[in-house]
């Protein structure tokens, strides 16, 4: 177990945390500093209680935020995989495979030239594009969401 020394608001705090995760842990009391002394600087809070607990309101919300968001677009995922008749795993869907079956896969050949008689190739690059496009947004939320925890 590591040890961290962080300041919030001029205060110094000892916090501990699991080995190598040090950075994350000042990263993430960087994120909150800033975030209680944009609040201080506003003059919105009257003690520093009521400063760190609008600092945490505001973190929370954007959390909230990048959460529903994150939801939104995983709907959007299914919808255009739905209307495509592609499947899609889903965060709540328990996998079966396991890595030697991934293995396996990964050592079969794959014959030369594949036909595929499903999609236009238009089609094809619409959702092409759109997942890419999905894909994008769902890894900066991810991002987000990881500098906000």
């Amino acid at each position: 177990m590591a040890q961290v020394s962080i300041n919030i608001n001029g205060r110094q705090y000892g916090i501990a945390c699991d080995d190598g995760q040090e950075q994350r842990v000042r990263d993430l009391a960087t994120y909150i500093n800033a975030s209680v002394g944009d609040r201080a600087s506003a003059g919105a809070a009257q003690n520093e209680a009521h400063l760190l607990v609008l600092a945490a309101l505001v973190l929370t919300d954007e959390v909230f935020e990048l959460k529903e968001k994150n939801k939104t677009l995983n709907l959007e995922i299914e919808r255009l995989a739905s209307e495509k008749d592609i499947p899609v795993a889903t965060p709540d869907v328990e996998k079966d495979t396991t890595e030697e079956e991934l293995a396996d896969v990964e050592k079969k050949e794959i014959p030369a030239e594949i036909i595929y008689q499903g999609l236009s190739p238009e089609d094809e690059a619409t959702i092409r594009k759109a997942v890419d496009h999905l894909r994008k947004r769902v890894e900066k939320l991810t991002q987000s969401l990881q500098d906000v925890a």
